[in-house]
This record gives C-alpha cells, sequence and structure tokens, in this order.
C-alpha cells in the first residue's frame, strides 16, 4: 500500500493502481473481516481506478468496499451486543 501511496503522488496512476490492487486482494486474505487495513486498501484502488476515469472497474470496486463496509459494521454491532450479553449477566 505504500508503493502505491509512492506512486500515485507521483502521478503514476496506471502503476499505483496495480499495486493498490496486489494489497487489497491480500489484505481481504489475511487480515480478519473488521480489519481497517481492508477498508484502507480498498478505498485506495478504488480512489485510482476513478482517477484513471475506469468505468469497467470503479462501480464493482465501489460495491466491493460498500459490502465491507457493511460486514465490518455488522461484525462491529455483533461484538457490542455480545459486550452487553455479557455485562448483563455480571
Amino acid at each position: 500500500m505504500q508503493i502505491a501511496n509512492i506512486l500515485e503522488e507521483d502521478k503514476r496512476l496506471k502503476k499505483a493502481y496495480e499495486y493498490a490492487k496486489i494489497s487489497s486482494t491480500t489484505y481481504q486474505t489475511v487480515y480478519a473481516d473488521d480489519n481497517p487495513l481492508i477498508i484502507k486498501a480498498m478505498w485506495q484502488e478504488l480512489s485510482i481506478s476513478y482517477a484513471l476515469f475506469d468505468k469497467d472497474t470503479t462501480l464493482p470496486l465501489a460495491n466491493s468496499l460498500f459490502y465491507q463496509l457493511a460486514k465490518r459494521d455488522q461484525i462491529i454491532q455483533m461484538g457490542g451486543l455480545a459486550t452487553e450479553r455479557n455485562n448483563a449477566r455480571r
């Protein structure tokens, strides 16, 4: 993701997109669903795609990011509910 940041700052968007895509895919494989690095990497991939005016990938990436955010929120909410249940038992 850091390489993609450097390339993006250097206005080398096509190369930055390649690295952003790699980090996004890797983070989704390696980390748990509620890890914020996944969302950061997906956002970077989406924003570079949008900057490149790549209509074929921008919408699917936006959908994937929306789904990931919803999944993260659900996990957080379920964790909050579990905490409330544990506190009620005490």
